[in-house]
């Protein structure tokens, strides 16, 4: 498997980690399901075999290899396609129940046992806020805001447009930026169902890089989030709202929440899918900054 040189530079930043947090399962499926929880934790886990039994790649390492020269000249990384990069947990957390997880207004300590790849980084600089939720028609009124402020323009302002500026704004507001700073936003956007000749169950990256193609491997630089971190003016927004996070139905209804362990040194946000008309979104950023976002009179009302 090779990786492109949109992938390459991704390979010094940190893990992606995302999950759903389920109910217990209903009444109506123990009826139909004997063995109460035990089932459905064996019901989960022969799912999860079924599909990387499918997906292999998914259940895959990356390694990487020195050249032998000395010192090396060269690392080649690959991928290993064997079941070491799967893991199915079975965990009871007494105490701990869905509400303290879905409605706590900020992440509880217990989320972090949940992504076993966190910590890979050494700091502790920035916490996640809960999920602010924005009715559809509250989105309403932010379009109809954004077209009449650009009233004259040729252009309309979509609603993903507008609430994104509404929370770009407000969050510029939350770092104090000065008036005179620099700003610019990065949509970490996919085509790969914009593309034609992909196959549907493609799984891979598709990115339209102009020049990236031929650039980067005359000039390799990689990411580092001591870098992303560093740039008081840069924000990103990844998370396409269009995934079904809310979809995934193993057969006693959907989940209650969405989480994920985003590296703490970043700051950044993340669609965290729709739920009815509702749109749910994460924050991830310095503490002092959330405390000021959730006091902002703009971005409350």
């Amino acid at each position: 498997m090779h990786l492109t040189p949109w992938d390459l530079p991704l390979i010094t930043i940190d893990y992606i980690q995302k999950g759903i947090l389920l109910p217990n399962p209903s009444p109506e499926w123990e009826k139909t399901n004997a063995g109460g929880a035990a089932a459905a934790v064996e019901h989960l886990a022969s799912s999860f075999a079924r599909a990387l039994g499918r997906f292999y790649p998914m259940a895959s390492r990356l390694a990487a290899a020195a050249a032998d020269d000395d010192p090396p000249s060269s690392i080649t990384v690959s991928l290993c396609c064997n079941d070491s990069g799967a893991e199915f947990v079975h965990a009871v957390a007494h105490g701990v129940a869905v509400a303290d997880i879905a409605i706590a207004l900020y992440t509880p300590r217990v989320v972090w046992s949940f992504f076993p790849m966190n910590g890979m980084l050494a700091a502790d600089a920035v916490v996640d806020c809960t999920l602010p939720v924005l009715a559809a028609q509250s989105i309403k009124k932010l379009k109809a805001r954004a077209n009449a402020e650009m009233s004259g323009e040729s252009a309309t302002i979509s609603s993903l447009q507008s609430l994104l500026a509404h929370l770009w704004r407000g969050v510029c507001r939350a770092r104090r930026l000065s008036s005179e700073t620099e700003t610019k936003y990065m949509l970490l956007i996919g085509c790969r169902g914009r593309i034609k000749g992909i196959p549907h169950a493609y799984l891979g990256n598709a990115v339209a890089a102009r020049g990236m193609a031929a650039a980067w491997p005359a000039k390799p630089s990689f990411m580092m989030n001591a870098n992303l971190v560093n740039d008081a003016g840069a924000m990103g927004t990844g998370s396409s709202p269009r995934f079904d996070v809310y979809g995934n139905d193993f057969g006693w209804g959907p989940p209650a929440a969405g989480r994920a362990e985003w590296p703490r040194e970043q700051d950044r946000r993340e669609a965290d899918g729709v739920r009815g008309t509702r749109r749910r979104w994460r924050f991830c950023l310095a503490p002092d900054a959330v405390e000021r976002l959730i006091a902002d009179d703009d971005s409350e009302n």
